[in-house]
């Protein structure tokens, strides 16, 4: 893991217990970025982070942001695809 994957990470540690909104939004960023890559052939091997992309597409359900949940599920249902 390069400096910056590490740093988001890390942010995204710091933000989960402050501030959840903006913890989701700063994951989804990361999954949705260039960080995606890595999130995708490291992270989702593990249920535990398929189970995380789960929680956001429910977040984003609850506030009808159906265009975040269709990538997600993209995602989750493709994790070895770079698009």
């Amino acid at each position: 893991m390069n400096n910056k994957n590490h740093k988001i990470l890390l942010e995204l540690l710091q933000l989960r217990d402050k501030d959840y909104d903006q913890f989701i939004e700063k994951l989804y960023f990361a999954v949705t970025t260039d960080f995606s890559l890595f999130f995708r052939e490291e992270m989702l091997k593990e249920e535990e982070h398929r189970e995380t992309i789960r929680i956001m597409i429910q977040y984003f359900e609850e506030k009808e942001e159906y265009e975040r949940c269709d990538v997600l599920l993209h995602i989750l249902n493709n994790p070895n695809k770079s698009d």
